[in-house]
């Protein structure tokens, strides 16, 4: 169990909204409202080839706006479908924005961790997109600050990420914080690596060596644990 603790950062794709159903909703919205009819096996390589292509973001290769600007052609290209991918990405992420599916077990666990704990959200996404679909989830109210990669100018796991975060979190020292997340590369690595503790949030049984401080499964273990 983690002692001194007074801050809580939490991700929130994957770890308080499920990105599965809110990205499949989103599709669907996405492809009815663009006119671009997409073939069953998008939702199966949408998630494959977006993971893959958060990965290169995370190393670097290029940042938010270069994935925005190539995801929906690199899938596209994929599956064979001929149409604009740079256009479908403007459905999507509108579509995305609307989405809210929590995590099931996130609300309790948001209202147990917000009576003991200063919550933040800490996000790679783009400004604005967070807060509003935790507003939807009607989850917003537990947070006390939601903080994004495009506020920030740099996403997790890039240290510049936690350390712009905490240039607008004065008097609040890393020792005292715990990062909570469903990525290790991102989550788990960049906040270790930022100075902070650590909670791998591995809601989907991979298992394996993590290099967090603690591993959870379940909304009600994190509970149990902080």
């Amino acid at each position: 169990m983690f002692e001194n603790v007074k801050a809580v950062l939490i991700d929130i794709d994957d770890t308080i909204l499920d990105f599965h159903k809110c990205a499949a909703s989103a599709i669907r919205k996405a492809s009815t409202r663009g006119s671009v009819p997409l073939p069953d096996a998008v939702f199966e390589r949408f998630f494959v080839l977006n993971r893959g292509l958060w990965d290169r973001l995370q190393a670097g290769e290029f940042d938010l706006a270069g994935l925005r600007k190539i995801r929906w052609n690199v899938i596209f290209a994929d599956l064979g479908v001929e149409a604009d991918g740079e256009r479908f990405e403007v459905f999507f992420e509108r579509a995305l924005e609307e989405s809210a599916e929590p995590v099931e077990g996130a609300r309790e666990l948001l209202q147990y961790l917000s009576s003991k704990y200063l919550l933040y959200a800490a996000s790679n996404a783009p400004s604005g997109q967070q807060e509003g679909r935790l507003e939807r989830a009607g989850l917003l109210t537990y947070f006390d600050g939601v903080f994004v990669s495009g506020d920030l100018g740099a996403s997790k796991p890039d240290p510049l990420f936690f350390d712009r975060l905490f240039e607008r979190l004065p008097g609040l020292r890393r020792s005292e914080c715990v990062m909570l997340g469903d990525s290790v590369s991102a989550d788990v690595a960049g906040a270790k690596e930022a100075g902070l503790r650590t909670l791998w949030f591995d809601r989907e049984g991979r298992g394996g060596p993590s290099g967090a401080d603690a591993e959870m499964r379940t909304p009600d273990e994190i509970k149990n644990y902080l």
